[in-house]
This record gives C-alpha cells, sequence and structure tokens, in this order.
C-alpha cells in the first residue's frame, strides 16, 4: 500500500462523510496527531490502524489499495497469456505460468492471486481433459478391440465420440478465459474468471 495514495483517500472520505480530524479520532480510538500525520502522509500506517479508519469512513479495505502501475498491468496480463504457450510444447500451459508467479508473486501487487488462478485453472483443464480420454477410452474399448473384424460393439460410434468432442470445449474454454482475462488484467480488471476451475493451490 502507498502511504500518499492511501493518505489521499483517508482525506477524501472523511470530507466526504462530513467528518472532521478529531471526530474521526474520537471514532478510531487513534490520536488526533496520528491522524493528522497519516493524512499527511509523514507515516506509513498499520493494518489495523487502517482497518479502524476504514471501519469509521464505511468503506471497505480495498479502497486503500492503489491500482496497478501500466507495468504491473502488463505482467499480470502476461501470466494469463503465458498459458497460450502450451500450444507449442506439452505442459507449456502449466509449466510457463508457474514460473511466472513463483518469479513474480513477491514483486508485483496482485501477481499472487492472478498467478494461483492461471495455475489452478490450467491443471484443472488438464484433469478433465486426461478423465474424457479415460473415458472415450472406456466407451470404446469394444470397437477398438473389434476393428478389421465383424465383432464391433453395438454402443453407437458417434455416442463414444463424445468425450473428445468435451476436451475440445474444455480446451477452448481455456483458450478463451485466458484471452479474456489476460485483457482484463491489462485494462486495469481486477476480477479473475475461469470456468471449470478447481482451487488446487490456495
Amino acid at each position: 500500500m502507498e502511504k500518499e495514495f492511501i493518505s489521499e483517500k483517508i482525506v477524501y472520505y472523511r470530507k466526504l462523510r462530513g467528518i472532521t480530524q478529531e471526530e474521526l479520532a474520537e471514532k478510531t480510538g487513534l490520536s488526533v496527531r496520528t491522524i493528522q500525520r497519516i493524512e499527511s502522509a509523514d507515516v506509513d500506517a498499520r493494518l489495523y490502524t487502517l482497518k479502524s479508519i476504514a471501519d469509521a469512513l464505511s468503506i471497505s479495505m480495498d479502497a486503500f489499495n492503489a491500482p496497478p502501475s501500466q507495468k504491473a498491468k502488463g505482467q499480470l496480463a502476461s501470466i494469463h497469456f503465458s498459458a497460450l504457450i502450451g500450444f507449442l510444447f506439452p505442459l507449456g500451459n502449466i509449466i510457463i505460468p508457474l514460473i511466472f508467479w513463483l518469479y513474480k508473486k513477491d514483486q508485483v501487487d496482485g501477481m499472487d492471486r492472478h498467478g494461483k488462478a492461471v495455475v489452478n485453472a490450467q491443471i484443472s483443464y488438464m484433469i478433465l481433459s486426461f478423465s474424457m480420454v479415460i473415458v472415450f477410452l472406456l466407451v470404446n474399448i469394444g470397437n477398438l478391440k473389434g476393428i478389421g473384424t465383424n465383432e464391433m460393439s453395438e454402443f453407437p460410434i458417434t455416442l463414444g465420440l463424445i468425450p473428445l468432442f468435451l476436451i475440445s470445449i474444455i480446451e477452448i474454454i481455456g483458450i478463451v478465459s485466458s484471452i479474456v482475462n489476460g485483457v482484463r488484467a491489462y485494462n486495469g480488471k481486477d476480477k479473475v474468471r475461469y470456468p471449470l476451475s478447481f482451487k488446487l493451490i490456495k
């Protein structure tokens, strides 16, 4: 949290609520001097102090989070786009975002949450796709054994292809989600959404 940004927000919301520094001090249990120093960005307010001020001003703690810089937004977008590398080599959609996340999670604000979302999603899609391959083999094992003979299974081949169709759907969801979340991150949107994703890394 940047103290200059926080000080501006506190002053803004305090005046918006029509509260003086003395009244804010009374509501929070802090001294007037402490409020003045925080509003002047002379000190870094502790987390519990900010929580007291946020409660007194009836605002969320998120109001004190400065928007990411253009460089940070670019890096957040990059970790989403990096999952597309899976088209170039196997497991690239997991390995590259994982390395990116581990390297940058403590350097870029928001990277830890975005990185976990990407890695969780890509592992989830791999698990789902692999499961569909298993289902495909189990469903079509009779037909596979009967190839070249007259002992083909009575199970409709078209129904046996459904797992492959579902794999395609999963892949499309993964691609579209990576692109959409990457664009949203670059535009400063905070919410990350990956359908069919499990929270494997918390």
